[in-house]
């Protein structure tokens, strides 16, 4: 019996080793080797080796080798790390967090050194398999830049991990969260349900970085400056956002975006500037709100003259209430018929609220570019390159300071004619053409001492000549005339027609009468709509109702079998019917 218990006891003390009971002070492990201390641990390690965390812990010293942090255990980088005896932590080699979190804090550092970077990187550092780091930092004491990665550094976020760099203090004082030193084959690559998030540092990465999101969120926002600068940024499947920086929001050289959902708002200049391409496809959606509000800016720039943009059919595109222009295009930018483009409430102190061409530009059926406002020429599309506007695209009530509410042009322009059922904000009047809004004389048909109402025809247009020379502006407003009409109708009491339907016209403000007719077989019953009065702006619809005349013909007597002839009038037989009792 005796010998049982003992097995028993030996038993369950093997299962508590087998299951990971933690060895007491134990901190790390490499292989079989046990160290007390993460500091321990990096001094024996060699380059390559993989660091298994048992404990949480700290690193107070720099190191340069390539290694593996592994375990659910959370590292704490302390102080500043500065036993290398340089102004900062200039890492070389490949680090990696393999389900490990990290976090460094500077916030509190006094720098007495001139330390104004956390970690200088040269090689990569990756986290990986669920892992967080946290980068944080305030600017007040010195420090202004979490990463500054060499040329050919990369950073990798994969496999439901996340990198937080937070910044404060940062406002008027130069530093970034990501510093590139050169752009050639440096890169952040996020990937896999992972997370890059970046709030409140100055900038958020500078000098062009390739950035690859893919299955991931890539967030950068409450910048202090830029968030972005330049750079190759590919977005498949993802979740892109750059919200309340006090500069650019996602500035790129190229921007392919592919099934995902890109969020640019609240950013002071624009919400996506891009130098030479960008390409949206069929399930992407972008919407950029509310940018602008600095001494530049607005929703989206196609920069370069030679730059190619495409938005594919399919794609959705917003660009609401930005203080200045929504698209300024001065490339070749095609918006495919099919993709669904919004402009609307964008304010402009100069030219072209809802959209400024100096490109080429073409837009989708039913674009809506509504209720934009330019404190000069064009309040809904500023055009001084060449542009095609699709029919259906709703473009009206825009408004601009000096001339053309809706179109200024001095390019070469192309659109259809107004919408059947646009009302005219101004005066809540039908549209029913294109007017000529030119400076000095604007589109007016409401006050009779100051019209003008010339109608412009949809169509094409050129203000430019053979020799390049601009020969005159087109502006004009979808807008109305000053003719009123007066649609009259005969129905009988079905609403069946009894005339062709009679129209007359005349000018808005003189009187107009319109007449009861005479049918055969018909009485006049009632009238509906005013039957005189004046032409009015609104169309003025009268009815008159009659009904078809009975009694008038032959009655026929009913189908007794008796002949009439044979009834004696003299004689009146009464008969009475009973009912049988029940």
């Amino acid at each position: 019996m005796k010998k049982t218990k003992l097995f028993l006891f030996a038993l369950i003390s093997l299962c508590f080793c087998i299951t990971g009971v933690k060895a007491e002070g134990v901190t790390a492990k490499i292989g079989d080797n046990e160290y007390n201390t993460l500091d321990a641990a990096i001094e024996e390690a060699k380059d390559g080796d993989v660091i298994e965390l048992i404990n949480d812990g700290t690193v107070t010293k720099a190191f340069n080798k390539s290694l593996t942090f592994k375990g659910k255990y959370t590292i704490t980088f302390d102080g500043m790390l500065d036993n290398t005896g340089e102004a900062q932590w200039s890492y070389k080699g490949n680090m990696t967090f393999d389900g490990t979190n990290f976090i460094w804090d500077a916030t509190d550092w006094n720098n007495t050194n001139g330390r104004w970077v956390m970690l200088v990187l040269t090689g990569r550092l990756k986290l990986d398999n669920g892992a967080i780091g946290t980068f944080k930092f305030d600017s007040l004491n010195g420090v202004k830049c979490a990463i500054y990665s060499n040329g050919g550094a990369s950073i990798e976020i994969d496999n439901a991990s996340t990198l937080n760099i937070l910044g404060t203090n940062t406002k008027g004082i130069n530093g970034q969260a990501i510093q590139l030193d050169s752009t050639a084959g440096t890169g952040i690559f996020v990937k896999n349900d992972s997370t890059l998030f970046i709030d409140g540092t100055n900038r958020g990465y500078v000098n062009s970085p390739e950035i690859y999101v893919e299955n991931s969120k890539f967030i950068v926002q409450n910048c202090t400056s830029n968030a972005s600068n330049g750079g190759v940024f590919t977005a498949i499947n993802s979740e892109i956002k750059f919200l309340n920086n006090n500069g650019h929001g996602l500035s790129a050289a190229t921007l392919t975006a592919v099934n995902s959902n890109i969020t640019t708002n609240g950013n002071a200049f624009y919400g996506i500037t891009v130098i030479s391409g960008l390409s949206a496809d069929k399930t992407t959606e972008i919407i950029s709100n509310e940018n602008g509000y600095g001494f530049t800016g607005g929703a989206i720039r196609i920069y370069l003259s030679k730059a190619i943009a495409k938005f594919e059919a399919g794609s959705v595109i917003t660009m609401n209430k930005n203080y200045r222009n929504a698209l300024e295009n001065y490339g070749v930018t095609t918006f495919e018929d099919g993709s669904i483009i919004t402009i609307t409430e964008n304010n402009e102190t100069d030219n072209g609220a809802g959209i400024f061409n100096k490109g080429t530009l073409t837009l989708p059926i039913n674009a809506n570019i509504t209720l934009n406002k330019a404190n000069q020429l064009g309040g809904g599309v500023y055009n001084a390159g060449t542009m095609i506007i699709s029919k259906d695209t709703d473009l009206y009530n825009n408004h601009a300071g000096v001339a053309g509410d809706d179109i200024y042009n001095i390019g070469t322009i192309t659109f259809s004619s107004v919408g059947e059922d646009w009302i005219l904000d101004d005066c809540e009047h039908r549209i029913n053409g294109w007017y000529d809004d030119a400076e000095n004389s604007r589109w007016e048909a409401h006050d009779k001492e100051n019209l003008h109402i010339d109608l412009i025809e949809g169509g094409e247009y050129t203000s430019v000549t053979e020799d390049g020379e601009i020969a005159g502006a087109l502006a004009i407003k979808a807008a109305h005339d000053n003719i009123g009409k007066v649609v009259i109708n005969y129905l009988d009491s079905d609403s069946n027609k009894l005339t062709e339907e009679v129209t007359t016209t005349g000018e808005v403000g003189t009187e107009y009468t319109t007449i009861k007719k005479e049918f055969d077989d018909y009485t006049f019953i009632m009238v509906e709509g005013p039957t005189s009065g004046e032409y009015d702006f609104d169309t003025i619809y009268v009815t008159y109702y009659y009904d078809k005349n009975t009694g008038t013909g032959d009655i026929m007597p009913p189908q007794t079998g008796f002949e009439p002839s044979t009834i004696n009038n003299n004689r009146v037989e009464v008969i009475t019917l009973y009912k049988k009792e029940d």
